[in-house]
């Protein structure tokens, strides 16, 4: 079960250093937070998961529904904002409008170099 908290850890970083990395910062800003959000609850997700599951039966039974239940809540909360993002298309313009900017400066290089 590990490899599954891996992968989820994995995204999370994916998705909050995103808002950092090259043309992604030129998205608009709340899109940015929102892909903040995202991968800090994936990883703070993530992270509790695997504590959970290393606790093992150290914890009680209602404090590890608890805990299980808050992880879910958190991981929902993130795959919310993905849907919230996807679903309102606003993440696809800017996408189209970053992708557009780089082939205008594709081309603009390729006209100076001939």
């Amino acid at each position: 079960m590990y490899w599954t908290y891996i992968v989820l850890l994995c995204a999370g970083l994916v998705f909050a250093s995103a808002p950092f990395v090259g043309r992604l910062r030129t998205m608009p800003r709340w899109i940015r937070i929102a892909f903040l959000m995202v991968g800090l609850s994936f990883l703070t997700g993530g992270v509790a998961a695997t504590a959970l599951d290393f606790a093992g039966a150290r914890v009680s039974p209602s404090l590890h529904w608890f805990i299980y239940g808050n992880i879910l809540v958190l991981f929902g909360s993130g795959i919310g904002i993905i849907l919230l993002l996807a679903i309102s298309g606003e993440i696809f313009k800017a996408l189209r409008a970053i992708d557009g900017a780089r082939h205008r400066e594709m081309e603009e290089r390729a006209a100076r170099n001939v």
